[in-house]
């Protein structure tokens, strides 16, 4: 084949000046995945090397601490020099990472330590009970697995998740009713807090073990913690789930990686870029945050509506900049792994209806909700009313399904306020996932959805600011943590429009 008709455009002459090309580089970067002379370079040895020191290089500048890092590089480094078996080598950093950082969120961490602290513990590092309850956790895990395995046919083996929630729900009842000694309450949370890190992935694994499919059970048990999970929704999933995305041959592995590299730049880019908007914010405009103006509106001390507006929109494109910063992150480090996963957000601002910005936005905390809550839902209750077998489905994911999986997150607060204290503080949330559901149920049913016929306005955007009033409206309510009450929260959008 000529040569011409398969090299892509690369950078413009030297000659031409800097802003005239940018627009080359910029295209040249873009396609590098499919350049013959990008992909041959990283599939070679060399190439490779040079790919992955790049790599982790920017990887130090992002959000990872060090056991995160360390944890990263040994998985990229164990991928690279055992191509063939990755998904073994991934499940055995898994299991270290399980070991060396257990937990997934920070309250569970400080709660587990102080547990220790109370039992006489306090001269230990906190690391070390946590590590052997975590080996404990998944012996546990691992045994269970295998007994699905087997038992797949049963009445208990077709309902791993309803099963999983009976048993966290038994160990939270347990650790807040039993007389326990201190150090029992210390390792009987710290399990906890294992087992809700692991919850999403250990239900992934259970239901690959229903497919014919399916990969072994001990490889399961090594993706309870992947190397490259962070504190949000399982990406990646699981073993399962990455044998699809599998890249199958040298040039697939090569344009993978070479995708990863372009991936972790924009995350890269997009984490400063959202840190110097909040800075500029808050420092620069004066902006509050959009707690801070809520607990001055219990205070009785409201914001002009003007910037009680200002506050919710900045809000909302700062959570968005923040979490696709952080998605394209960690996917970019599962495709350096070798696996061309789909990315966790794309494009969400360019959403016409509600359901469509819940698929671009959160890809794979919605896929969660899919797998676990509508598809049961769907495949059960109303198979004769089409409309309602749709929405009852969609309430069960985004309304039920929703406040379950954040509420797994928030008992790591019981032992201090107790889960009453706990409940009520919930009802914001609560409230912010009744009204996704709803909002998302009438975005499917509706059938008068915008054309491109109906002209630049109705069609490209009227609809795209509906959906970010909708949402920015709905943020006030989207918040974990007690200490604004309800009333306040609704008095703050009364007082957006001088009500």
């Amino acid at each position: 084949m000529d040569r011409e008709t398969i090299a892509l455009p690369g950078p413009p002459p030297a000659s031409a000046g800097p802003l005239r090309s940018l627009p080359g580089w910029r295209r040249a970067w873009l396609e590098m995945d499919r350049n013959p002379r990008a992909l041959a370079l990283a599939q070679t040895r060399g190439g490779a090397i040079l790919l992955h020191g790049v790599f982790l290089l920017i990887l130090t500048r992002c959000w990872l601490d060090d056991v995160e890092l360390a944890l990263a590089a040994l998985g990229l480094g164990a991928c690279l020099l055992f191509p063939a078996k990755r998904l073994r080598a991934i499940g055995l950093v898994g299991i270290l990472a399980l070991l060396a950082d257990p937990f997934r969120s920070r309250g569970f961490g400080e709660l587990s330590a102080g547990l220790f602290a109370e039992a006489g513990l306090a001269a230990l590092d906190p690391a070390l009970p946590a590590a052997a309850v975590a080996g404990l956790f998944l012996l546990l895990a691992w045994s269970l697995l295998g007994l699905q395995q087997r038992f797949r046919g049963n009445r208990l083996g077709r309902r791993p998740m309803v099963m999983q929630f009976a048993a966290l729900a038994l160990l939270v009842a347990a650790a807040m009713i039993l007389p326990l000694s201190p150090l029992a309450a210390a390792l009987l949370w710290t399990f906890i807090g294992i087992y809700v890190a692991a919850f999403w992935f250990l239900g992934y694994a259970f239901a690959n073990l229903k497919t014919k499919d399916r990969a072994p059970a001990g490889t399961h048990a090594g993706y309870l913690r992947p190397f490259w999970d962070g504190d949000i929704a399982p990406i990646g999933k699981g073993a399962g789930f990455l044998r699809k995305f599998d890249a199958r041959d040298e040039a697939a592995l090569a344009a993978t990686r070479l995708k990863a590299l372009k991936l972790l730049v924009w995350g890269f880019i997009l984490q400063k870029a959202n840190y110097r908007l909040q800075v500029f914010l808050e420092d620069g405009l004066g902006l509050p945050p959009l707690r801070d103006a809520l607990i001055a509106q219990a205070q009785g001390l409201p914001v002009e509506p003007h910037i009680g507006w200002a506050i919710l929109v900045t809000h909302y494109v700062i959570k968005v900049l923040s979490l696709a910063a952080t998605g394209h992150i960690i996917v970019a480090l599962v495709r350096m792994a070798g696996f061309a996963i789909p990315r966790n957000t794309v494009k969400p601002f360019a959403s016409r209806t509600l359901a469509e910005f819940w698929n671009r936005y959160y890809y794979y905390f919605k896929e969660i909700l899919v797998d676990f809550f509508f598809f049961p839902a769907f495949t059960r209750y109303f198979k004769k009313h089409p409309k309602l077998r749709v929405a009852f489905a969609t309430f069960c994911a985004a309304g039920v399904g929703n406040a379950l999986y954040h509420f797994l997150y928030v008992i790591a607060g019981i032992p201090e306020h107790g889960l009453a204290e706990l409940l009520y503080g919930f009802r914001a949330y609560l409230v912010y996932a009744t009204g996704l559901a709803l909002g998302i149920i009438v975005s499917q049913l509706n059938n008068s959805r915008p054309k491109p016929e109906d002209g630049l306005l109705r069609y490209e955007i009227l609809p795209r600011v509906n959906v970010t009033l909708f949402f920015c409206t709905l943020m006030v309510f989207d918040d974990l943590n007690p200490g604004v009450d309800l009333s306040a929260r609704f008095a703050y959008l009364f007082n957006l429009v001088g009500a």
